[in-house]
């Protein structure tokens, strides 16, 4: 099998086996793998163990060496299908989809903080973007009118003793 490493501060790619990825500065490494082939993503010292179920395990090499800014690797497995999923390493490995591939080679990165995974899928930003704004426009006015509708209601009551 064959693995694809795209240098992040380049863009430059290359191919190599998989038996041997050795990364020289941060990248995104992409394996034509399935998710559910996954078992578990591991950090040993400053490599990243990809054990498949198959028993197989898969080095990447210097994955955790970071640059001075923060900008670390990623690993991500494109399915058959040709959906690619970004994954968070650990022994149970989270995926998220790529939606922006571009983004992702410049440099952002999903760290265990999840601070870096606003690139993963913008839809939830959006949404969530979306729900803060009803609630901020929504929810003193809904407060004034319900006053507002008990003030009347109160003067209606008084008006009919």
């Amino acid at each position: 099998m064959a693995a694809e490493v795209f240098v992040k501060s380049t863009g430059q790619s290359r191919t190599v086996s998989a038996d041997a990825i050795d990364l020289d500065a941060p990248s995104v490494v992409r394996l034509q793998l399935a998710r559910a082939d996954v078992q578990s993503l591991e950090r040993q010292g400053d490599d990243l163990l990809i054990r498949l179920r198959s028993g197989e395990t898969i080095r990447i090499v210097d994955f955790y060496v970071a640059t001075a800014n923060g900008v670390e690797s990623d690993v991500v497995f494109q399915e058959p299908d040709g959906s690619m999923w970004l994954a968070k390493p650990g022994p149970q490995p989270q995926f998220f989809e790529v939606t922006d591939w571009n983004e992702l080679l410049a440099g952002s990165s999903l760290s265990t903080s999840g601070s870096g995974a606003g690139f993963i899928l913008p839809a939830l930003g959006l949404l969530g973007g979306v729900g803060a704004l009803a609630a901020a426009g929504g929810g003193g006015g809904d407060d004034s009118d319900a006053d507002a509708d008990a003030d009347a209601d109160a003067d209606a009551d008084a008006d009919a003793d």
